[in-house]
């Protein structure tokens, strides 16, 4: 009866579930004591399939759960990393910016550690160089940054924005030289 169940099933046992399941050797065992003790043995079998089922179906459900976890936290620290590029080139353990006397452009190479950065910032506009520093170093808004300049919000945002990305771009093509 074994035998027979064993031929005609045999692209079912093929299964990854299934030959895990038979794989233990007390499955196995019942599988084969089937036959002594049919409605005992095979009841038995059943219910220990579906809990073996079960916990594979919550191993398989933990791992897509970790797997998609782990790549929105990728996803977020990449994100970090791309929008905070000019504060993670800066020194901890200088000291902090807080003196409104110390300028950005006098002090860039006790401050930065990237030699291309350095670099890209050094060929950036006067202009350029205090929006970055009245925005990162001393955290000023875009409004308070337009009442400096006597100009709008949007328009400190645009320069910041594309000073960044030259910033991004001339980092970036600086590193494959």
């Amino acid at each position: 009866m074994i035998f027979d169940f064993i031929t005609t099933n045999k692209e079912i046992l093929e299964n990854p579930i299934i030959k895990g399941f038979f794989s233990m050797e007390e499955h196995a065992h019942l599988l084969q004591n089937s036959e002594k003790e049919p409605d005992y043995n095979i009841s038995l079998l059943n219910e220990r399939f579906k809990n073996y089922y079960t916990n594979v179906k919550r191993i398989n459900y933990m791992s897509k759960l970790i797997r998609g976890i782990a790549i929105d936290y990728d996803k977020k620290s990449r994100k970090y990393s791309n929008r905070f590029i000019l504060t993670d080139s800066f020194n901890n353990d200088e000291p902090s910016m807080e003196h409104t006397d110390l300028s950005l452009s006098d002090n860039l190479d006790s401050l930065i550690t990237n030699r291309n950065l350095l670099k890209a910032i050094k060929s950036l506009t006067p202009k350029q160089i205090n929006i970055l520093e009245m925005y990162f170093i001393h955290s000023k808004n875009n409004l308070e940054i337009a009442e400096y300049y006597n100009t709008t919000p949007q328009n400190v945002s645009q320069i910041r924005k594309k000073t960044i990305k030259k910033l991004q771009n001339s980092i970036s093509k600086g590193g494959k030289e």
